[in-house]
């Protein structure tokens, strides 16, 4: 676990110096309001960088709000579009190497345009293009947001979650209790995200000066983990008895990859063929889901498999191929006949040999007679 902060124009200024010395590591700065540049990132990310703390970049979305959509799917993506893009120009520009998250709530006045299965699919697109930038995609929610309007099972992206167990009076990083002994439904959710759960804020009231901004509050969060560890290449040991099968008609299905590398995709498995596993991996990352990597053999050459624990892939064992039953009377019986084939045979070549003897014997003897 890491310590962070989030922060954006409302802190004003920020002596990242500071940050560093009181311990945080990583700052995750605003870059957009919609497509909009924050006032303060051209200020804030270089800051963050020449302090030696990672940089993290989050874009506040509308794409979601009716009064932006309209209710209809189609304009909130091409929202979406436009406000992703702003977001990863800047991140790129800046050299951003902690979370790309994108921001959804709703401010006062605002109302949510879109249903849940929309939603997940456009924050999917939206986390797969920051993906494919370079960058290291999470979405940034409170715990009832992700709950309520994100299908959590199927965006397959870190979650980075708001909740302020402790609000209005937030402890600090050092009275903050652990994770793991949260309270109540939410401290359950939280804990059953597992790795899912990339950051979480706990805090937003007090401690600005304490960490050089400019602003009486400031929003404190723990890293669970930073990106890396979604693209750490596992080793393999041997398994043997053991078969990966596709299980799921949806899309991704069981995605396979030319290595131990979440980055190497390939292509997907057939549903429901089984495939032999030549040899097995440890648990990986892969966009806030752990899987085991299996190496398997497919048209004679090595591919790898994640299997995930919501059923897309399972690994079972390969069923035992039991030797036909076979019927012993019908053995010797057979041994019978091929013996008595063999004894006629050897009888026939002795008669021929006894044959052959006598006609040699008459050969010589004629040929005697015609020399005298």
């Amino acid at each position: 676990m890491e310590k962070a902060l989030d922060i954006s124009r409302w802190q004003d200024t920020l002596d990242a110096d500071v940050a560093r010395q009181a311990g945080i590591t990583t700052i995750l700065c605003r870059a957009t309001y919609g497509t909009g540049k924050d006032a303060r990132w051209d200020r804030f990310a270089p800051e963050v960088k020449a302090a030696g703390l990672r940089l993290g970049a989050y874009g506040f979305a509308t794409w979601h709000y009716r009064s932006v959509n309209g209710g209809s799917v189609d304009t909130a993506r091409t929202a979406m579009l436009a406000q992703t893009d702003a977001l990863i120009a800047l991140a790129l520009a800046a050299g951003a190497d902690s979370w790309v998250a994108v921001d959804q709530e709703l401010e006062a006045g605002q109302s949510m345009g879109l249903d849940l299965d929309a939603n997940t699919a456009l924050l999917a697109e939206s986390c797969e293009r920051i993906r494919a930038a370079g960058l290291h995609p999470c979405v940034y929610c409170s715990a009832g947001w992700a709950d309520a309007r994100i299908n959590t099972a199927v965006l397959w992206v870190p979650l980075w979650i708001a909740w302020y167990y402790s609000d209005p009076a937030d402890p600090d990083f050092g009275g903050c209790t652990p994770l793991e002994s949260l309270p109540g439904k939410w401290g359950d959710y939280l804990r059953g995200l597992g790795q899912q759960l990339c950051a979480w804020q706990f805090g937003r009231i007090g401690f600005g000066g304490k960490y050089g901004v400019g602003s009486a509050n400031v929003d404190r969060d723990w890293i669970c983990y930073q990106p890396e560890k979604e693209d750490t290449p596992m080793e393999f040991e041997p398994v043997t008895g053991k078969q990966l099968r596709c299980t799921s008609a949806e899309n991704p299905k069981c995605e396979t990859f030319n290595s131990a590398d979440i980055n190497d995709s390939l292509g997907v498995l057939e549903l429901d063929k089984t495939y032999t596993i030549t040899a097995r991996g440890g648990t990986i990352q892969l966009a806030g889901m752990t899987g085991t990597w299996y190496k398997i053999i497919v048209a004679g050459a090595e591919v790898f498999c994640l299997e995930l624990p919501d059923g897309r892939c399972v690994v079972e064992d390969a069923p035992i191929v039991e030797p036909p039953a076979v019927d012993l009377t019908e053995v010797l019986a057979a041994l019978g006949r091929i013996e008595t084939a063999q004894n006629r045979i050897e009888t026939n070549q002795a008669a021929q040999g006894k044959q052959l003897t006598a006609l040699q014997d008459k050969l010589t003897a004629a040929g005697a007679a015609l020399a005298k």
